[in-house]
């Protein structure tokens, strides 16, 4: 499944921030780039669409209240 389609099917595909800020870190690293702008990067990197959450526990927590259910694939 390609998540581009999946959203433009309707789908919710939500991100955590905690791994962008990873993501972030080694950006910095990598391009000798400031908090900020690697923070910047590491956001245009998402895909259109994906809406960030403060954490991905978080995310799923909030879904589970929301009547989802939380099914894991690996």
């Amino acid at each position: 499944m390609a998540i581009d389609k999946y959203l433009a099917r309707g789908g919710i595909a939500l991100a955590c921030n905690l791994a962008l800020e990873e993501m972030s870190e080694m950006v910095k690293e990598k391009e000798k780039l400031s908090d900020e702008e690697s923070r910047k990067q590491a956001i245009a990197a998402l895909i259109p669409g994906v809406i960030l959450q403060p954490s991905g526990v978080f995310a799923a927590l909030r879904a589970q209240e929301a009547g989802c259910m939380y099914l894991r694939a690996s």
